[in-house]
């Protein structure tokens, strides 16, 4: 045979008789749509997870209690760990680590003691008259006093919380307009 005849014969791919049927070529699978095939399998996968993760704690109401007893345990060990240390020497240091405990005990609904870290921070800022622009604790005695159902000095503590902000703004241009 020359070479234009092999060439022909390979072009022309007859099929093959097995067992009496006729058996195509194998084609071969695209790569592109075996890549959209694994995609959604990963999907698929990945929605059974969420949903047998969603199915059981529907069932298990304690799940989510113990979520949160896990989280308030990480933040009461925040909280301890910073008590431990020692105090800061610098009044801002000391300011911010007394807030930063009471944010904690905040977060974790000791609200009593929360207060009581607020308000040592506040007294350190204004003992060593410390920028109020920078350090102050308003908001968190408002957002504690809130809580302890103590409205009217939730209100006073935003109240302050609020005038500072509109001193520390003022004259600042939001979106072109003064403020």
């Amino acid at each position: 045979m020359n070479d234009a005849s092999d060439q022909s014969v390979k072009k022309e791919a007859t099929p093959l008789v097995v067992g009496g049927e006729v058996s195509q070529p194998k084609k071969r699978f695209n790569k592109k749509l075996l890549i959209i095939a694994g995609a959604i399998v990963v999907v698929a996968v990945i929605a059974v997870i969420v949903a047998l993760r969603l199915f059981f704690t529907s069932l298990d109401p304690n799940y989510l209690k113990i979520d949160q007893l896990d989280s308030q345990n990480t933040r009461i060990a925040k909280a301890q760990a910073l008590a431990r240390q020692p105090l800061p020497k610098e009044p801002r240091d000391l300011a911010m680590y007394y807030g930063t405990i009471a944010s904690y005990l905040y977060s974790t609904k000791e609200y009593t003691y929360s207060e009581h870290y607020y308000l040592t921070a506040q007294k350190v800022a204004n003992q060593h008259k410390l920028n109020e622009k920078e350090v102050n604790f308003y908001q968190g005695l408002s957002d504690v006093y809130k809580a302890m159902g103590n409205q009217q000095k939730a209100d006073d503590y935003s109240g302050k919380a609020k005038a500072l902000m509109d001193d520390v703004f003022k004259g600042v241009k939001f979106n072109g307009q003064p403020r």
